[in-house]
């Protein structure tokens, strides 16, 4: 069979196709024109454009906008809201966030070097961070049964918070050293932005002790004689005892209510000791005059 030429068989291709495709232009011409309602999509290459250029500009500013949130939320757990210091012979400081979390543990001085040596307390909660120093203190010696007291200093400059922090923050210690030695004396007090801005923490000391010894000198001028800076606080507590001055405003009050009933139960005690005696002298009495 012959071969049929390419020009036929494109002219079959090409009739077939047009028979194929229906002619309806001039039905679509004279068809009548609906206004647009303003849902229809438009194949407009500018308005897509458009969209497009809005679209990536909103998620540019919502992922400022997070961005922003993330920074603020992290500069604010960073940033420091209340100090709160110890002091034994080492002295330390630990600054804390408003979630009580610490933000910088800073040694006072050689001794306490030691004490924070390996450790990284940056964001460990404060009863914690507590407990692992109270822990190296008793571990290094420096807190035993003979040589138990410890100030706590707190500042803050909202003064609620840092009587909050004080209570909470004695509670700790307190608690601490009576699981690790069965002893302690936890002795508390707040000091101020002046205390802080006139002592730095480098000294030798915190300004906590160093506003405690300023104090006591005050109230007992005779002590500036004595070189309490360069006491431990159990060395100027056993001083003062043996002074006979004192420093009670610095010691718990839940302390101090508790020796107070107990003071109370003892002379309860007594006085019923006595109306028990009073009572067996009368029946003695009374079986003497039944024998006459």
């Amino acid at each position: 069979m012959s071969k049929l030429p390419e020009e036929i068989v494109l002219h079959h291709i090409k009739r077939g196709v047009s028979q194929l495709t229906p002619n309806r232009a001039e039905e679509l011409w004279e068809r009548p024109v609906v206004p647009a309602d303003g849902s229809e999509w438009y194949l407009d290459p500018d308005a897509g454009r458009a969209h497009t250029h809005r679209k990536k500009r909103m998620m540019g500013a919502l992922a400022a906008c997070f961005a922003l949130c993330i920074l603020s939320t992290l500069l604010f757990q960073c940033m420091p809201s209340a100090s709160v210091y110890l002091d034994v012979n080492p002295s330390v400081e630990l600054r804390v966030n408003y979630r009580d979390r610490v933000t910088t543990a800073r040694a006072c001085n050689a001794d306490a070097e030691v004490i924070l040596e390996d450790m990284d307390l940056r964001g460990t909660d404060l009863d914690v961070a507590l407990y692992a120093i109270l822990g190296s203190m008793v571990h290094h010696g420096y807190l035993t049964e003979a040589k138990d007291t410890i100030l706590v200093s707190v500042h803050s400059a909202n003064t609620g918070r840092a009587r909050q922090l004080e209570a909470e923050a004695t509670d700790m210690v307190a608690q601490s050293l009576d699981k690790m030695i069965q002893a302690g004396e936890v002795l508390s007090h707040q000091i101020n932005e002046e205390d802080v801005d006139r002592t730095e923490c480098d000294y030798g000391g915190t300004p906590g002790k160093a506003a405690f010894v300023d104090d006591l000198e005050d109230r007992y001028p005779q002590l500036k004689e004595d070189d309490l800076d360069e006491m431990t606080v159990d060395e100027i507590v056993s001083h003062l005892d043996r002074e006979g001055l004192d420093y009670s405003e610095y010691r718990d009050d839940d302390d101090d209510d508790d020796d107070d009933d107990d003071r109370d139960d003892d002379r309860d005690d007594d006085h019923d000791d006595n109306d028990h005696d009073d009572n067996d002298h009368d029946d003695r009495d009374d079986d003497d005059d039944d024998d006459d």
